[in-house]
């Protein structure tokens, strides 16, 4: 089974934002930068169904050469491999940008079963690269997944739950398939 993970880096969560001396953006002199925390979530779930079924975790990142500290986080968590999609003229791109960018680079790394990424990512309060690179690639996805019931490899498809108000839901989708994980679906080791 070939499990890939989008991570991302953010700043710490814990620290103090300054805006630059221009007002137009932040100044990340000297800051501390973190898994997104809600990435950690899905590098635990892609370990965790490789415990299960076997197969590789492959750990995908894009962005400047700090972020191979974050990768470096998720492979010692567990995964197998890494991808970092490094370019200066994607320093400012946007959702949008970042979920086509990732997805092309995905489909070089071929066939695949699952690919998990964080419901959202912190710094931009953002929850729509994970939907564009499903997009993208022409998968379909769920997000918000709670609890990932099973992963059926051979019968190819997932069944997943997820909360809804007064109860939840649960869905099944064929395998390949993108899942967007929230901070109540495991405990990161």
């Amino acid at each position: 089974m070939k499990i890939i993970v989008v991570v991302s880096q953010t700043q710490d969560t814990e620290a103090r934002i300054k805006v630059s001396s221009s007002g137009d953006s932040v100044d990340t002199a000297g800051m501390k930068w973190v898994m997104n925390p809600y990435d950690e979530f899905a590098v635990e779930e892609a370990i965790q169904t490789k415990e299960k079924h076997g197969g590789e975790v492959v750990i995908v990142s894009m962005g400047p050469d700090r972020v191979v500290e974050t990768i470096r986080q998720a492979l010692a968590m567990g995964g197998d491999s890494a991808l970092h999609i490094s370019d200066d003229s994607f320093a400012d791109s946007d959702s949008f940008a970042r979920g086509k960018v990732i997805a092309s680079e995905i489909k070089k790394l071929g066939e695949f079963d699952v690919l998990f990424t964080g419901m959202k990512i912190i710094d931009e309060e953002s929850g729509q690269v994970g939907v564009q690179i499903a997009e993208e690639l022409g998968i379909p996805h769920v997000s918000l997944v709670s609890k990932v019931i099973e992963i059926d490899p051979d019968g190819k498809k997932a069944v997943c739950q997820k909360e809804i108000d007064g109860g939840h839901v649960v869905v099944e989708v064929p395998l390949p398939c993108l899942i967007t994980c929230p901070d109540a679906m495991n405990e990161p080791r």
